[in-house]
Order: C-alpha cells, then sequence, then structure tokens
C-alpha cells in the first residue's frame, strides 16, 4: 500500500493539472469519436419527477425500512465506452454567469456567517469565459497540445464542450482517502460529496459522489471504490476492472433546469470507475442537481446500496440522506428502485467539503458570493 503522504501528493498534482489545464494552459483537443448514439438517459415514466424538488418536507429518518423491489437481477456486463455520446445539449458553453451575482446570506438561521474567505464570484465567471475564449481560439494548435489534458487523465468531447476522465487515467492507481477533500479548497475546488457504504462479497464498498464548482469548471463525479472487507482505515482502492459498475448521470445547473428536462450535459452509460464531466461555468454546489441512474450487480448488492443511500450522513454524522420517491412530496434527495437499477436524483444530500472551516455552520451551506 502506497504512503499518505504520496496520496497527498498525488491529489494535489492532480487538482494543479486540471486548473493548469483548464484555466491557463489553453490546450487543444480534437473531438472524440461519437460515443452510444445519443440514447436518452434510461429511467421512470417521463412525468415522475415532475415536482418542485427545491424543498424536502418528508420528515426523514435513517431508519427507514422502503426496501424496494428486488426483481431479477440486471446484468451489467458491455463494454466501457468513453463516449461522449450525440447530445443535444452541445449548445453555447457561455454558462458560466448565471449565479455570479445572486445574494446569500451563508447562515443557518441563528446569524452566525460561516468563516471561509469571500469568493468572488463575478471575478469566477470572468475567467471561465476568458479560459473559454483561449481554448476555442488555440483549438487548431498542435497536437502535443492534446497529450498535456491526457497527461491529466482527461479528455474532451467537443459536441458537448465538456472535459471528462478516461477509464485508466494515472488517478486510478493512487485510490482515495478523505483528507483529499479537505485539501481540495486550497485550489478553489468547492463541492458538495456523499458516501453510500456497504458490504458487497469480499470487499467493503463506497460510491463517493461529487458536485460543484472546480476551478473555472462546474460538474460533477461519480466515483466506485472498494477495500478489503472488514479491514481498518478510510483509504480506498479504485475499483479494479472486475469492480466497474454501469452507470450514468444527467448534469443540471439547478433545480429549476432539471424541472424543466433540460441537462447542461450527460455523461452517457458505461462501465467505470471515476464517471465525470467538466464545463467552463459557474454554480453552486447545493444548487446544482445531478440524476444518477446506476446499475447493481444482483439483489445482495441492490440491497446494499439501497441501504446505503437511505444512511448517508454530513461529515459530523448526522442523517442527510436518500428517500424512496413518494409522489407529491416534493422530496429533494430520493430514488427509484426497479429490480437492481436505481435511479436517483441528488440535490443536497452529503455534506460541503469545506465544512471544516465552516464554525460548525453546516445546515444549508452554500459558497458566499459578493
Amino acid at each position: 500500500m502506497k504512503s499518505t503522504l504520496l496520496r497527498i501528493v498525488s491529489i494535489i498534482m492532480a487538482i494543479s493539472l486540471i486548473v493548469c489545464s483548464f484555466a491557463s494552459c489553453q490546450i487543444a483537443i480534437e473531438e472524440e469519436p461519437a460515443g452510444n448514439g445519443g440514447v436518452d438517459i434510461a429511467g421512470p415514466d417521463d412525468d415522475l419527477f415532475d415536482d418542485d424538488i427545491t424543498q424536502d418536507n418528508s420528515g426523514n429518518n435513517s431508519n427507514g425500512n422502503n426496501s424496494g423491489n428486488n426483481g431479477n437481477s440486471t446484468n451489467n456486463g458491455g463494454n466501457s465506452t468513453n463516449n461522449g455520446g450525440n447530445s443535444s445539449n452541445g449548445g453555447n458553453s457561455t454558462n458560466n454567469g448565471g449565479n455570479s451575482g445572486s445574494n446569500s446570506n451563508n447562515n443557518n438561521g441563528t446569524g452566525s456567517n460561516i468563516s471561509i474567505p469571500q469568493i468572488d464570484w463575478a471575478g469566477t465567471a470572468n475567467d471561465a469565459d476568458q479560459a473559454m475564449k483561449d481554448f476555442y481560439a488555440h483549438f487548431d494548435t498542435p497536437e502535443e497540445r492534446i497529450e498535456i489534458l491526457r497527461m491529466a487523465g482527461y479528455e474532451y468531447d467537443a459536441e458537448q464542450q465538456i472535459f471528462y476522465t478516461h477509464l485508466n487515467p494515472w488517478q486510478r492507481y493512487f485510490g482515495f482517502h478523505d483528507i483529499y477533500d479537505r485539501a481540495a479548497p486550497i485550489t478553489n475546488m468547492w463541492y458538495l460529496t456523499l458516501k453510500i457504504d456497504f458490504t458487497y462479497g469480499a470487499y467493503d464498498w463506497r460510491l463517493q459522489w461529487w458536485k460543484g464548482q472546480y476551478g473555472v469548471l462546474e460538474g460533477a463525479e461519480l466515483g466506485v471504490y472498494t477495500k478489503d472487507a472488514g479491514s481498518w482505515g478510510d483509504f480506498y482502492d479504485c475499483a479494479a476492472d472486475e469492480n466497474l459498475l454501469k452507470m450514468e448521470f444527467e448534469y443540471y445547473q439547478s433545480a429549476a433546469d432539471y424541472n424543466n428536462k433540460n441537462p447542461l450535459f450527460i455523461r452517457y452509460e458505461q462501465e467505470h470507475w471515476w464517471l465525470t464531466g467538466f464545463k467552463f461555468g459557474v454554480t453552486q454546489p447545493q444548487k446544482c442537481v445531478v440524476k444518477a441512474v446506476l446499475y447493481a450487480r444482483d439483489d445482495v448488492m441492490a440491497d446494499g446500496i439501497e441501504e446505503g443511500l437511505k444512511n448517508v450522513t454530513d461529515d459530523k454524522g448526522n442523517w442527510n440522506g436518500f428517500t424512496a420517491y413518494r409522489p407529491g412530496s416534493n422530496q429533494t434527495n430520493f430514488y427509484v428502485r426497479n429490480g437492481n437499477v436505481f435511479e436517483i436524483v441528488w440535490k443536497t444530500a452529503g455534506y460541503v467539503n469545506y465544512s471544516y472551516m465552516m464554525d460548525g455552520n453546516e445546515d444549508d451551506a452554500e459558497i458566499p458570493t459578493e
């Protein structure tokens, strides 16, 4: 097992490469070959999730017993295709100024302000706009510059105008530890994260998800990690090839965009351990919405994932998880289980990676705005 120091260095290197590549290196990228033909994300009836999800009035606790339908096991075989798809969401990549002028009092109703530095969101929006212009201005530069981004573990989908990770980036060799999240704000990465923990077979599994602001980019990540069952510690290995899970997700800038079925981009169905998407823009971690589809291998894994969804907590151990979808309930974080396939809508579950900087006022925390 590699040393903790090496893991810390690896994440700092990764973050530095990302920031350099996206913000100032002005890298040129060729368009990726088309993916799976732009097939729509799988899901239940079109009108199932039409309710407003900006407020959760469910009054749930972590001991709910919505067991879901076990059904037959879904085989999640197939090839891992690093697609970007032929999404109809290409459009313009100038999704960068929308939230920069919003006002937020950033407290939990007690009058205590969050103690983290003020962030110049108008400046971040301008930086994102300039980075986008630089990117396209240098689109036809020599092939060598493409390799800089690929060395950082990323590819580019020119149709959707998103950056994403391929199946075997160098980061896959260094696993994941909670300290990586704590270090991320140092490099201007502010996001909401959650952990879905369960035991299946010989491993303790962790599905960790992230969404929010990554320098001048906004986006989301779905990660799959394992360690030996019952082993001590918070370090997880990136899932091996035999432990990849089939998954996909849609990323929305806001609940309104979600309700209007207007995703900023889509990561199409594939087997992966780190399904990601990033685009030039500005967001708030608890305002953007991710709709994911996750395929369990069998009933046992599906039961473990469902319990893990129900028992998501914040970083202090307080319940902050998902509940089974109930029509008309205006849930904020919910899932639908169909046999061994989950559709999951995520807005506020988990905790922000900068909560340790906030004087204990984690509730409804958002990045400070001007």
